[in-house]
């Protein structure tokens, strides 16, 4: 599920970007490397090797965008994420202990989004699932349409349903905090992007 770029010199040496997600990178006679995104690592012919950190993955691009929107003039919300930015706000999050994802990697489809990730609260548990979004009086209700347990062995179906219930139960409490804000109107999941548009409530202070 990573996104990386590979660039090859005349030398052989090759150049590997990780742009979002996880990536395993297996050098002969190695231990496998992990890589994080923001991440480059230079493999040289011989074998040698370097990393070096392009850039922290940070939720000010995905912020500034909704505070951007907040802050106009009109009741209106309207703003658009992309997979880059919502996985780059995934990343970042999970930095924080009390955050209920790890290695979270999101794909956006038209009226579809796809999620791989690890829950790490109540259980820990390598998670797929493909959802869908629809709102109604006001509030954004994401649908599972399918949800899959990523491990060889097989997961009872209890701990699978405790597993749904924690991750719709944690994007819930997250939408709470913003339904005192905002009403809204339609979530519009396209090819590589979401499009959420709402309105604002009168009394709703402007974001800092």
């Amino acid at each position: 599920g990573a996104r990386f770029t590979v660039e090859v010199a005349e030398d052989g040496t090759t150049q590997i970007d990780l742009q979002e997600g996880t990536a395993e990178v297996h050098i002969e006679g190695q231990q496998a490397l992990t890589l994080d995104m923001g991440k480059r690592i230079t493999l040289e012919p011989d074998g040698e090797y370097k990393t070096e950190q392009l850039f922290e993955p940070d939720t000010a691009p995905a912020v500034a965008k909704v505070t951007t929107s907040w802050n106009t003039p009109d009741d209106v919300l309207r703003f658009e994420l992309t997979e880059a930015e919502v996985n780059q706000f995934l990343a970042a999050m999970s930095d924080q202990p009390d955050f209920f994802l790890r290695d979270a990697q999101v794909w956006f489809l038209p009226d579809e989004a796809r999620i791989a990730a690890t829950l790490v609260q109540p259980t820990r548990l390598d998670l797929s699932a493909s959802l869908g979004v629809q709102v109604v009086r006001g509030r954004i209700e994401p649908q599972v349409k399918s949800i899959a347990a990523g491990v060889a062995l097989p997961v009872p179906r209890p701990v699978l349903d405790l597993a749904i219930e924690a991750l719709l139960g944690r994007m819930e409490n997250y939408l709470d905090q913003a339904y005192d804000f905002v009403e809204f109107d339609q979530v519009r999941i396209e090819d590589g992007s979401v499009l959420v548009t709402g309105r604002k409530r009168p009394d709703a202070p402007l974001a800092q």
